[in-house]
């Protein structure tokens, strides 16, 4: 059995869980593990059901899908996702709108894939 889960980065308390099912990944349980904590903020009372804003989902390069990206932006959420190469021209679009500095060749890299 496979778990998905949001938390909440500095508490570290987890928000929200899904069990993913066996015919699929957990790209697909994006939406609906949302969905559910977008539900349970509006039964306490600090938004309505299906709004996102307030939200910043942050993940790995597994989540970088246009079609989840859509949903949470058009319902308000916002997203920092790590992109790399299963993202190849993604990646190319962005490293071309951030140039490296010059002199960062005498600098360590920070992350490398």
């Amino acid at each position: 059995m496979k778990l998905f889960s949001a938390l909440v980065h500095g508490e570290g308390v987890i928000v929200g869980q899904r069990k993913v099912p066996q015919d699929t990944t957990e790209v697909t349980q994006v939406m609906p593990l949302l969905d559910d904590i977008g539900a349970a903020r509006a039964a306490a009372g600090t938004g309505t059901v299906g709004d996102l804003s307030h939200i910043v989902v942050t993940a790995d390069a597994l989540h970088v899908h246009r079609n989840n990206i859509q949903q949470l932006t058009d319902r308000g959420g916002e997203y920092v996702l790590t992109v790399k190469g299963n993202q190849p021209t993604l990646e190319r679009d962005i490293a071309a709108l951030f140039p490296s500095p010059v002199g960062a060749e005498d600098f360590p890299a920070h992350h490398t894939t």
